[in-house]
């Protein structure tokens, strides 16, 4: 008897919500192997069962995205760099929320607020690990969640450690991108690097939450060895709960220590160093 777990079969899927173009692309993704890594046309044809002018339509696509690339001389198809860019992207953050998860855990005890951890994905920030203290619910942004950048405290705490080429890119994307009611953006190119380096000098960024009604969050940069942030580790709770703990900004120092223990953890030391001279 088969140990294998089920496969969805066809009865399982509402084929209204399937995109055929999307289907047919993943199937010539994953006709590439390592004992396989160059197809011809017509060896993509043949494996993801499509007539000769839906897989040009389907490989031209992919192309032109960076998914894949032709050799010029043997005009045969390998995996291109935005494949293995989305591949090392999920291994790294796969990596951060392991490494981070017991460190956050131990911080949601120590100041009995929700702590996360947030990357930065273009101009959103993203919820890659979660912890919560044994109380009421203080948070409800859960890992997946994705956010303006610009608008939270985590978001904030990454640009704060970008540089001035990398941030005035990032604002003209700001200005390109529709953004949920109530969320504003930067009056200003000026306004947006000042606003960072303030970030910066302090080495922390705390104020209301713009996406929970009566929240406060709090948030410092992990930094990898070339002093850029790869992440924020930020608390979030109800303004009474800090209150009770003498205000948000007693809780830098635990969240800095954080910080610099999960930075060790992905064999980062810099920033140590750094957080030390902050304090």
């Amino acid at each position: 008897m088969s140990t294998e777990p089920e496969k969805s079969t066809p009865d399982d899927v509402d084929s209204r919500y399937i995109v055929p173009g999307l289907l047919r692309g993943l199937r010539v993704l994953e006709l590439f192997r390592a004992d396989r890594p160059e197809l011809t046309q017509k060896e993509i044809e043949q494996g993801a069962d499509l007539s000769v002018s839906a897989a040009y339509r389907v490989v031209y696509t992919l192309e032109s995205g960076g998914y894949v690339q032709k050799d010029p001389a043997t005009k045969k198809y390998r995996l291109g760099a935005q494949v293995l860019s989305i591949g090392v992207e999920y291994l790294n953050a796969l990596e951060l929320s392991v490494v981070a998860q017991p460190f956050i855990e131990r911080l949601a005890k120590e100041t009995n607020a929700a702590a996360h951890i947030v990357t930065l994905e273009g101009v959103e920030s993203l919820h890659v690990a979660r912890a919560v203290p044994n109380a009421a619910i203080i948070s409800n942004l859960p890992v997946g969640r994705r956010l303006p950048a610009h608008a939270t405290v985590s978001g904030q705490a990454i640009l704060s450690y970008r540089t001035q080429t990398e941030l005035e890119a990032i604002y003209a994307q700001i200005v390109e991108t529709t953004f949920p009611d109530g969320v504003e953006k930067p009056a200003s190119l000026d306004a947006f690097l000042e606003k960072t380096r303030r970030d910066h000098d302090a080495g922390y960024v705390a104020h209301p939450s713009l996406f929970e009604p009566e929240v406060f969050a709090v948030a410092c940069p992990i930094l990898d060895n070339n002093s850029r942030a790869i992440a924020a580790i930020s608390v979030v709770a109800p303004q009474r709960i800090f209150d009770r703990q003498g205000g948000p900004l007693t809780a830098v120092q635990k969240i800095q220590n954080a910080a610099r223990e999960i930075a060790g953890g992905l064999g980062f030391s810099h920033s140590k160093e750094h957080f030390l001279q902050k304090g």
